[in-house]
Protein backbone atom coordinates (compact mmCIF):
# COMPACT_ATOMS: atom_id res chain seq x y z
CA UNK A 1 0.00 0.00 0.00
CA UNK A 2 2.82 2.42 0.80
CA UNK A 3 4.38 1.77 -2.64
CA UNK A 4 1.07 2.51 -4.37
CA UNK A 5 0.67 5.70 -2.32
CA UNK A 6 4.17 6.80 -3.24
CA UNK A 7 3.61 6.09 -6.95
CA UNK A 8 0.44 8.19 -6.93
CA UNK A 9 1.90 11.05 -4.91
CA UNK A 10 5.07 11.16 -7.00
CA UNK A 11 3.16 12.92 -9.78
CA UNK A 12 1.84 15.76 -7.62
CA UNK A 13 4.81 18.13 -7.33
CA UNK A 14 5.95 17.96 -10.99
CA UNK A 15 2.34 18.67 -11.97
CA UNK A 16 2.22 21.70 -9.67
CA UNK A 17 5.36 23.14 -11.25
CA UNK A 18 3.91 22.59 -14.72
CA UNK A 19 0.66 24.32 -13.74
CA UNK A 20 2.68 27.12 -12.17
CA UNK A 21 4.38 27.85 -15.51
CA UNK A 22 0.97 28.39 -17.19
CA UNK A 23 -1.01 29.95 -14.37
CA UNK A 24 1.22 32.16 -12.21
CA UNK A 25 2.66 35.52 -13.36
CA UNK A 26 6.37 35.92 -12.49
CA UNK A 27 5.74 38.96 -10.27
CA UNK A 28 3.34 36.95 -8.09
CA UNK A 29 5.14 33.60 -8.24
CA UNK A 30 6.58 33.45 -4.73
CA UNK A 31 3.35 34.41 -2.96
CA UNK A 32 1.06 32.11 -4.96
CA UNK A 33 3.45 29.16 -4.82
CA UNK A 34 3.72 29.55 -1.05
CA UNK A 35 0.23 28.06 -0.71
CA UNK A 36 1.06 24.55 -1.99
CA UNK A 37 4.50 24.76 -0.38
CA UNK A 38 2.95 25.23 3.07
CA UNK A 39 0.46 22.43 2.55
CA UNK A 40 2.84 19.69 3.80
CA UNK A 41 3.68 21.77 6.88
CA UNK A 42 0.02 22.38 7.71
CA UNK A 43 -0.77 18.71 7.13
CA UNK A 44 2.11 17.75 9.42
CA UNK A 45 0.83 20.10 12.12
CA UNK A 46 -2.65 18.59 12.05
CA UNK A 47 -1.49 14.98 11.81
CA UNK A 48 1.08 15.27 14.61
CA UNK A 49 -1.40 16.91 16.99
CA UNK A 50 -4.39 14.66 16.35
CA UNK A 51 -2.15 11.61 15.85
CA UNK A 52 -0.91 11.79 19.42
CA UNK A 53 -4.49 12.19 20.67
CA UNK A 54 -5.88 9.35 18.57
CA UNK A 55 -3.11 6.95 19.59
CA UNK A 56 -4.02 7.45 23.24
CA UNK A 57 -7.61 6.22 22.62
CA UNK A 58 -8.46 2.62 23.51
CA UNK A 59 -12.08 1.47 23.34
CA UNK A 60 -11.19 -1.99 24.71
CA UNK A 61 -13.84 -4.59 23.89
CA UNK A 62 -16.77 -2.26 23.23
CA UNK A 63 -16.28 -2.24 19.44
CA UNK A 64 -14.88 -4.67 16.83
CA UNK A 65 -11.11 -5.02 16.72
CA UNK A 66 -10.80 -2.98 13.48
CA UNK A 67 -12.26 0.08 15.24
CA UNK A 68 -10.94 -0.61 18.74
CA UNK A 69 -7.76 1.44 18.72
CA UNK A 70 -7.46 5.16 18.06
CA UNK A 71 -4.72 4.88 15.45
CA UNK A 72 -7.20 3.31 13.00
CA UNK A 73 -9.47 6.39 13.23
CA UNK A 74 -6.42 8.52 12.52
CA UNK A 75 -6.13 6.97 9.04
CA UNK A 76 -9.82 7.59 8.36
CA UNK A 77 -9.49 11.20 9.53
CA UNK A 78 -6.71 11.80 6.98
CA UNK A 79 -8.04 9.69 4.10
CA UNK A 80 -11.61 10.99 3.83
CA UNK A 81 -10.64 14.69 3.35
CA UNK A 82 -8.17 13.55 0.68
CA UNK A 83 -10.94 11.85 -1.27
CA UNK A 84 -13.19 14.91 -1.01
CA UNK A 85 -10.37 17.19 -2.17
CA UNK A 86 -9.60 14.93 -5.16
CA UNK A 87 -13.20 15.14 -6.37
CA UNK A 88 -13.21 18.95 -6.05
CA UNK A 89 -9.86 19.20 -7.88
CA UNK A 90 -11.12 17.02 -10.75
CA UNK A 91 -14.17 19.26 -11.21
CA UNK A 92 -12.58 22.72 -10.77
CA UNK A 93 -9.07 22.42 -12.23
CA UNK A 94 -7.80 22.73 -15.81
CA UNK A 95 -4.44 22.50 -17.56
CA UNK A 96 -4.33 26.17 -18.59
CA UNK A 97 -6.33 29.37 -17.84
CA UNK A 98 -7.86 29.54 -21.32
CA UNK A 99 -9.61 26.20 -20.85
CA UNK A 100 -10.94 26.90 -17.35
CA UNK A 101 -14.73 27.30 -17.04
CA UNK A 102 -14.78 28.99 -13.63
CA UNK A 103 -12.81 32.22 -14.17
CA UNK A 104 -13.59 35.51 -15.90
CA UNK A 105 -12.26 36.59 -19.30
CA UNK A 106 -10.56 39.57 -17.65
CA UNK A 107 -8.52 37.31 -15.41
CA UNK A 108 -7.63 35.01 -18.31
CA UNK A 109 -6.44 37.99 -20.40
CA UNK A 110 -4.30 39.26 -17.50
CA UNK A 111 -2.53 35.92 -17.06
CA UNK A 112 -2.00 35.58 -20.80
CA UNK A 113 -0.51 39.08 -21.02
CA UNK A 114 1.93 38.30 -18.20
CA UNK A 115 2.95 35.04 -19.83
CA UNK A 116 3.51 36.77 -23.18
CA UNK A 117 5.96 39.11 -21.44
CA UNK A 118 7.90 36.11 -20.12
CA UNK A 119 8.43 34.77 -23.69
CA UNK A 120 7.86 31.16 -22.62
CA UNK A 121 7.82 28.31 -25.12
CA UNK A 122 4.56 26.68 -26.19
CA UNK A 123 3.38 23.27 -24.99
CA UNK A 124 4.65 21.40 -28.07
CA UNK A 125 8.30 22.38 -27.60
CA UNK A 126 10.66 19.43 -27.27
CA UNK A 127 12.51 18.97 -24.00
CA UNK A 128 16.13 20.24 -24.32
CA UNK A 129 17.72 17.46 -22.28
CA UNK A 130 21.37 18.30 -22.97
CA UNK A 131 20.85 21.99 -22.24
CA UNK A 132 19.15 21.17 -18.95
CA UNK A 133 22.00 18.91 -17.81
CA UNK A 134 24.57 21.56 -18.78
CA UNK A 135 22.76 24.31 -16.86
CA UNK A 136 24.27 25.66 -13.64
CA UNK A 137 20.76 26.60 -12.50
CA UNK A 138 19.68 22.96 -12.77
CA UNK A 139 22.63 21.74 -10.71
CA UNK A 140 22.02 24.47 -8.13
CA UNK A 141 18.54 23.09 -7.44
CA UNK A 142 19.66 19.48 -7.84
CA UNK A 143 22.37 19.73 -5.16
CA UNK A 144 20.41 22.19 -3.03
CA UNK A 145 17.23 20.15 -2.88
CA UNK A 146 19.01 16.83 -2.33
CA UNK A 147 20.79 18.06 0.79
CA UNK A 148 17.78 20.09 1.97
CA UNK A 149 15.68 16.93 1.70
CA UNK A 150 18.33 14.92 3.53
CA UNK A 151 18.00 17.28 6.49
CA UNK A 152 14.29 17.86 6.04
CA UNK A 153 13.28 14.20 5.90
CA UNK A 154 15.39 13.53 8.94
CA UNK A 155 13.63 16.26 10.91
CA UNK A 156 10.18 15.25 9.71
CA UNK A 157 10.71 11.58 10.53
CA UNK A 158 12.95 11.53 13.59
CA UNK A 159 11.90 14.58 15.62
CA UNK A 160 9.07 12.67 17.41
CA UNK A 161 11.53 9.85 18.13
CA UNK A 162 14.11 12.33 19.45
CA UNK A 163 11.47 13.98 21.65
CA UNK A 164 10.66 10.60 23.13
CA UNK A 165 14.11 9.03 23.52
CA UNK A 166 16.24 12.06 24.47
CA UNK A 167 13.87 14.74 25.74
CA UNK A 168 11.45 12.24 27.38
CA UNK A 169 8.21 13.95 26.39
CA UNK A 170 5.04 11.82 26.81
CA UNK A 171 3.12 10.94 23.64
CA UNK A 172 0.51 13.74 23.81
CA UNK A 173 3.12 16.45 24.42
CA UNK A 174 5.36 14.80 21.84
CA UNK A 175 2.75 15.29 19.11
CA UNK A 176 2.13 18.93 20.02
CA UNK A 177 5.79 19.91 20.36
CA UNK A 178 6.73 18.03 17.18
CA UNK A 179 4.07 20.01 15.29
CA UNK A 180 5.14 23.46 16.53
CA UNK A 181 8.18 23.81 14.21
CA UNK A 182 5.96 23.17 11.18
CA UNK A 183 3.37 25.68 12.41
CA UNK A 184 6.05 28.36 12.54
CA UNK A 185 7.36 27.25 9.14
CA UNK A 186 3.94 27.72 7.53
CA UNK A 187 3.64 31.23 8.98
CA UNK A 188 7.19 32.18 7.92
CA UNK A 189 6.65 30.94 4.35
CA UNK A 190 3.56 33.12 3.93
CA UNK A 191 5.34 36.17 5.35
CA UNK A 192 8.64 35.81 3.48
CA UNK A 193 6.99 34.96 0.15
CA UNK A 194 5.29 38.35 0.04
CA UNK A 195 8.53 40.03 1.12
CA UNK A 196 10.50 38.23 -1.61
CA UNK A 197 8.08 39.30 -4.35
CA UNK A 198 8.18 42.88 -3.08
CA UNK A 199 12.00 42.93 -3.14
CA UNK A 200 11.99 41.64 -6.74
CA UNK A 201 9.16 43.87 -8.03
CA UNK A 202 10.69 47.03 -6.53
CA UNK A 203 14.10 46.10 -8.01
CA UNK A 204 15.82 46.19 -4.63
CA UNK A 205 17.61 42.98 -5.60
CA UNK A 206 17.68 40.83 -8.72
CA UNK A 207 15.55 37.71 -8.64
CA UNK A 208 18.60 35.43 -8.43
CA UNK A 209 20.12 37.35 -5.53
CA UNK A 210 16.77 37.38 -3.72
CA UNK A 211 16.46 33.60 -4.03
CA UNK A 212 20.05 33.13 -2.86
CA UNK A 213 19.55 35.41 0.13
CA UNK A 214 16.43 33.64 1.38
CA UNK A 215 17.90 30.19 0.74
CA UNK A 216 21.06 31.05 2.67
CA UNK A 217 19.06 32.47 5.57
CA UNK A 218 16.89 29.36 5.61
CA UNK A 219 19.61 26.74 5.40
CA UNK A 220 22.28 28.39 7.55
CA UNK A 221 19.83 29.24 10.34
CA UNK A 222 18.61 25.67 10.63
CA UNK A 223 22.22 24.39 10.49
CA UNK A 224 23.17 26.63 13.42
CA UNK A 225 20.10 25.57 15.43
CA UNK A 226 20.82 21.89 14.82
CA UNK A 227 24.44 22.29 15.94
CA UNK A 228 23.22 23.97 19.12
CA UNK A 229 20.66 21.19 19.70
CA UNK A 230 23.45 18.63 19.46
CA UNK A 231 24.88 20.04 22.71
CA UNK A 232 21.62 19.77 24.71
CA UNK A 233 20.20 16.93 26.76
CA UNK A 234 16.93 16.32 28.63
CA UNK A 235 17.94 18.82 31.32
CA UNK A 236 17.37 21.61 28.78
CA UNK A 237 14.66 19.99 26.69
CA UNK A 238 12.50 23.11 26.36
CA UNK A 239 15.45 25.02 24.91
CA UNK A 240 15.87 22.18 22.40
CA UNK A 241 12.19 22.56 21.41
CA UNK A 242 12.65 26.32 20.92
CA UNK A 243 15.69 25.74 18.70
CA UNK A 244 13.77 23.17 16.66
CA UNK A 245 10.93 25.67 16.23
CA UNK A 246 13.30 28.42 15.10
CA UNK A 247 15.40 26.19 12.84
CA UNK A 248 12.63 24.29 11.07
CA UNK A 249 10.45 27.40 11.00
CA UNK A 250 12.98 29.42 9.00
CA UNK A 251 14.21 26.58 6.78
CA UNK A 252 12.90 25.80 3.32
CA UNK A 253 13.66 25.41 -0.37
CA UNK A 254 12.49 28.10 -2.79
CA UNK A 255 10.47 28.22 -5.96
CA UNK A 256 13.58 28.78 -8.08
CA UNK A 257 12.88 25.96 -10.53
CA UNK A 258 9.93 27.90 -11.94
CA UNK A 259 12.14 30.99 -12.36
CA UNK A 260 14.52 29.52 -14.90
CA UNK A 261 12.89 26.48 -16.58
CA UNK A 262 9.54 27.77 -17.91
CA UNK A 263 7.28 25.04 -19.30
CA UNK A 264 10.03 22.51 -18.62
CA UNK A 265 9.69 23.05 -14.86
CA UNK A 266 7.82 19.76 -14.42
CA UNK A 267 10.64 17.85 -16.15
CA UNK A 268 13.32 19.71 -14.20
CA UNK A 269 11.56 19.17 -10.89
CA UNK A 270 11.02 15.52 -11.77
CA UNK A 271 14.76 15.10 -12.37
CA UNK A 272 15.65 16.97 -9.19
CA UNK A 273 13.06 15.06 -7.20
CA UNK A 274 14.32 11.80 -8.66
CA UNK A 275 17.61 12.22 -6.85
CA UNK A 276 16.04 13.20 -3.54
CA UNK A 277 12.92 11.05 -4.10
CA UNK A 278 13.93 8.28 -6.30
CA UNK A 279 14.02 4.57 -6.83
CA UNK A 280 12.40 3.60 -10.14
CA UNK A 281 9.21 1.58 -9.73
CA UNK A 282 8.11 1.22 -13.35
CA UNK A 283 8.22 3.27 -16.52
CA UNK A 284 4.58 4.18 -16.02
CA UNK A 285 5.04 5.54 -12.53
CA UNK A 286 7.52 8.11 -11.32
CA UNK A 287 10.15 7.64 -8.71
CA UNK A 288 8.46 6.83 -5.44
CA UNK A 289 10.90 6.02 -2.73
CA UNK A 290 13.50 8.54 -1.79
CA UNK A 291 17.25 8.34 -1.41
CA UNK A 292 16.91 11.06 1.19
CA UNK A 293 13.52 9.78 2.31
CA UNK A 294 14.57 6.24 3.16
CA UNK A 295 18.33 6.76 3.36
CA UNK A 296 18.54 9.41 6.06
CA UNK A 297 16.00 7.83 8.49
CA UNK A 298 17.76 4.50 8.00
CA UNK A 299 21.13 6.12 8.63
CA UNK A 300 19.66 7.83 11.70
CA UNK A 301 18.39 4.53 13.07
CA UNK A 302 21.88 3.07 12.59
CA UNK A 303 23.65 6.01 14.23
CA UNK A 304 21.21 6.06 17.18
CA UNK A 305 20.98 2.28 17.53
CA UNK A 306 21.71 2.44 21.26
CA UNK A 307 19.41 5.47 21.79
CA UNK A 308 22.11 7.45 23.60
CA UNK A 309 22.51 11.23 23.78
CA UNK A 310 26.00 11.02 22.19
CA UNK A 311 24.63 9.15 19.18
CA UNK A 312 21.81 11.66 18.68
CA UNK A 313 24.41 14.42 18.81
CA UNK A 314 26.22 12.86 15.83
CA UNK A 315 22.92 12.61 13.95
CA UNK A 316 22.08 16.30 14.44
CA UNK A 317 25.58 17.35 13.34
CA UNK A 318 25.01 15.31 10.16
CA UNK A 319 21.69 17.08 9.51
CA UNK A 320 23.36 20.48 10.03
CA UNK A 321 26.05 19.64 7.47
CA UNK A 322 23.36 18.74 4.93
CA UNK A 323 21.73 22.15 5.26
CA UNK A 324 25.12 23.88 5.09
CA UNK A 325 26.03 22.17 1.80
CA UNK A 326 22.58 22.97 0.39
CA UNK A 327 22.84 26.69 1.12
CA UNK A 328 26.39 27.15 -0.14
CA UNK A 329 25.90 25.21 -3.39
CA UNK A 330 22.72 27.16 -4.17
CA UNK A 331 24.43 30.49 -3.51
CA UNK A 332 27.25 29.64 -5.91
CA UNK A 333 25.25 28.23 -8.83
CA UNK A 334 21.65 29.51 -8.78
CA UNK A 335 20.09 31.62 -11.56
CA UNK A 336 16.97 33.76 -11.32
CA UNK A 337 15.84 34.36 -14.92
CA UNK A 338 14.44 32.12 -17.64
CA UNK A 339 17.35 30.27 -19.23
CA UNK A 340 17.92 30.40 -23.03
CA UNK A 341 16.82 26.78 -23.47
CA UNK A 342 13.42 27.63 -21.92
CA UNK A 343 12.74 30.82 -23.90
CA UNK A 344 10.59 31.16 -26.99
CA UNK A 345 13.27 31.29 -29.69
CA UNK A 346 13.35 29.73 -33.15
CA UNK A 347 16.16 27.34 -32.21
CA UNK A 348 14.28 25.98 -29.20
CA UNK A 349 11.16 25.23 -31.22
CA UNK A 350 12.94 22.85 -33.59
Amino acid sequence: MRIIMGAAQGCIWPTLFRLNSFWVPAQERTVLFSFPRTGPSIGTIISMIIGGLFCSINLNNYVPFLFRYGWSYFYYALGVPGIIWSIAWYILSSDAPETNKFMSKKEKDYIQMCKNDECLQDKKTKTPWLSIFRSKAFWATMIGQFFTDCGGYALWNVVPEYMNEVLFFPIKQNGIYSALPHLVKAAVVFATSRLADQIINKNWLKRANTRKMFQLIGTLSVAVCLLMISTLDCQRRYLAVILLIVGVGISGHGVNIADYSGIHSAIVFGLVNTVSHGALLTALFCFVASIAGFGIPYLTSYITRDKTYAQWRIAFILYACCYLISGLSFALLAKGETQPWAKNTDDNKK
